[in-house]
């Protein structure tokens, strides 16, 4: 016996989906802004924490944002440079 589902036609959207060619480095691009926005969203923007939680340091996430993904760079905290020692 089939069940209802397997007997159903492709609906209009998932045929499209299935048609549509797909852009592997414009995927993993949009996957990697949304793993960085939702990681500086848990972590109050904090750049250091997003990146620990991310697993890489946080110069690392920094070059992302900067060379990929500037438009994050508005989400996270001011960069607060440390006063210098006489």
């Amino acid at each position: 016996m089939v069940s209802q589902v397997e007997s159903e036609p492709i609906t209009e959207n998932a045929e499209l989906l299935l048609n549509k060619p797909l852009d592997f480095e414009q995927e993993k691009l949009k996957t990697e802004r949304s793993m960085i926005k939702r990681a500086l969203a848990q972590t109050n923007e904090s750049l250091t924490r997003a990146a620990s939680l991310l697993s890489m340091t946080y110069q690392k996430l920094a070059y992302i944002m900067e060379t990929r993904h500037k438009d994050l760079l508005k989400e996270r905290t001011p960069i607060r440079r440390r006063a210098k020692k006489n």
